[in-house]
């Protein structure tokens, strides 16, 4: 009787065993279908197929989440890691805080990426995917990292966000990037560092190390000023409409560094004032309709 009695006892421990790990495999969903997250959830795993209990949750399924309570992973751990292509995450205005770690990373090779809609703070890099592609953060809000605030690999985009006081750049991208609307600044370094053919437009930069930082870019109508060093800094690009002012280096420098080939810069109708040095400017370029302070132009 008494090993009938254990083996039922046995028995039922696995049925209750296989019971929590059903219900640990099904994460739970809006009525559209987006799989919901919160720090319970974060704990407890299983939100996608190859998430484990604990921190980071690994998102290895293409799909839609959002957030519903604010994540705080344990010390050293990531909030989110992202394994998968075509994912969107929703922060639904919640915040992800992280001490000693990334908030948001991603496995190398991962693309098509969305995430919106709330902040991301203190750790090493709130938002570091800098070996995916076609990135794209809206309306999001980043400060107070170890490293840089946010780094995206090529063809990313990142608009109507802010980033703040970082402790090296503000905002770094790879090429053929589009970064607008956005206001950077109070970064230890550059508040905007941008790759080959990306376009920067529209945005506020202001008491960083340097503002914008770019080469064969396009840079126009940005509001940049207070800058420690040059407000933009560029070799070969098109700088247009921008406002520089009250920058302790130059407004506007364009130059290339080993001052061999020569920069190549369009520089027309910025207004420019109260800088250190209005333009420093490396020939062959053209300067039209710009209102500097005192410039220097420098022959190749």
């Amino acid at each position: 009787m008494r090993n009938i009695a254990g083996a039922a006892v046995a028995s039922a421990v696995m049925i209750c065993d296989s019971t929590a790990m059903a219900q640990h495999s099904t994460p739970h969903h809006d009525p559209d279908g987006v799989v919901l997250i919160n720090q319970r959830d974060a704990l407890e795993g299983y939100i996608t197929s190859r998430d484990a209990p604990g921190f980071p949750v690994t998102i290895s399924d293409p799909g839609s989440y959002r957030l519903t309570s604010n994540l705080y992973p344990q010390r050293e751990h990531g909030a989110i890691e992202i394994a998968a292509d075509d994912v969107t995450i929703d922060l639904n205005g919640f915040t992800i805080t992280t001490d000693h770690a990334d908030g948001i990373n991603g496995v190398s090779g991962r693309s098509n990426i969305v995430i919106r809609n709330g902040t991301i703070r203190n750790g090493s890099t709130p938002v570091n995917l800098q070996f995916s592609s076609f990135v794209h953060l809206m309306q999001i809000q980043v400060y107070e990292a170890t490293f840089a605030g946010v780094v995206l690999g090529d063809h990313a985009s990142i608009t109507d966000s802010s980033i703040h006081y970082n402790r090296t750049e503000g905002l770094r991208v790879g090429a053929y990037a589009l970064i607008a609307r956005n206001v950077v600044s109070d970064n230890t370094s550059d508040g905007i560092n941008a790759g080959n053919g990306s376009i920067i437009e529209g945005n506020i930069v202001a008491h960083n190390q340097q503002g914008i930082v770019c080469n064969f870019c396009t840079i126009t109508g940005n509001s940049v000023y207070s800058n420690d060093q040059a407000g933009i800094h560029v070799t070969n690009a098109l700088i247009n409409n921008n406002t520089a002012f009250q920058n302790r280096g130059e407004a506007i420098w364009c130059n290339d560094a080993s001052h061999a080939a020569g920069a190549n810069c369009l520089i027309i109708n910025n207004t420019v004032t109260q800088n250190n040095v209005g333009l420093l400017v490396d020939c062959p370029s053209l300067i039209r309709e710009t209102l500097p302070t005192p410039m220097l132009i420098t022959p190749t």
